[in-house]
């Protein structure tokens, strides 16, 4: 089938995840707190800084994407429809891939939706849109990663709930890790430190593109998929 069933098992997600209430108290908390947080920036400065709405969304997708993600292995095996996945005309790279799309089209329509911000912004005074363009580049990618992670997160237990607390735990880890560099420091700290997804963003944020940290980004987006093949297939093979 090739693409055409990595299409239709994408679709199927979307489908999935747009006819589900979750979805939307998801969306709709997410696009509340980062309004809310757009008019306190709006209201403690003249010329308003979006980067500080960027960096509140990074936070905010700590929250959002665990509770997307939990559910889409963990949801197949309550249901008993994985082994129908692995059994359809399709390679199991195509599942997981078109699970990671769909969440990652999820919450691009989430950035997406943001951008009326800076919208808002320019109508009434000056954004620099090339910083900020890079900026939602950096922000996006890093929502890619947390989704893999997340999808990573939910092949290790058929329970949503722990595949979300699990999920939460590797991105906490992951955002911290710029935290635990400062309080280790010498050449252990500079590991965590080039390891930390804050640290690779830091450069986004400020409208620099470098393509080390595009690199990063996507070796990490890789990985976490690759472990959640191997994963599924370790699962499997067991059963």
């Amino acid at each position: 089938m090739g693409w055409q069933g990595l299409f239709a098992l994408w679709r199927k997600d979307v489908l999935s995840f747009w006819l589900s209430p979750l979805w939307w108290v998801v969306a709709a908390v997410f696009l509340a707190l980062t309004g809310w947080y757009y008019l306190a920036v709006v209201a403690s400065f003249q010329a308003p800084d979006l980067r500080f709405l960027l960096d509140h969304m990074v936070v905010l997708l700590l929250f959002v994407v665990p509770a997307l993600t939990m559910r889409l292995w963990a949801e197949e095996q309550q249901r008993g429809t994985a082994e129908l996945l692995l059994t359809a005309p399709v390679t199991l790279n195509q599942v997981v891939l078109a699970k990671f799309f769909a969440v990652l089209t999820l919450l691009t329509v989430l950035l997406g939706v943001t951008g009326i911000y800076p919208a808002v912004t320019a109508a009434y005074g000056a954004v620099e849109w090339p910083m900020l363009v890079v900026g939602y580049l950096g922000v996006w990618l890093v929502a890619a990663t947390f989704a893999a992670a997340g999808l990573l997160a939910s092949t290790l237990s058929d329970s949503q709930v722990i595949a979300a607390v699990a999920g939460f735990g590797i991105l906490l880890a992951l955002y911290m890790l710029d935290w635990a560099a400062g309080a280790v420091g010498g050449t252990l700290g500079d590991v965590l430190r080039a390891a930390s997804v804050w640290e690779n963003l830091s450069d986004f944020i400020d409208g620099v593109l470098d393509t080390r940290r595009l690199v990063y980004f996507l070796s990490l987006i890789f990985g976490f998929l690759f472990l959640a093949v191997r994963n599924v297939e370790r699962r499997t093979w067991a059963a």
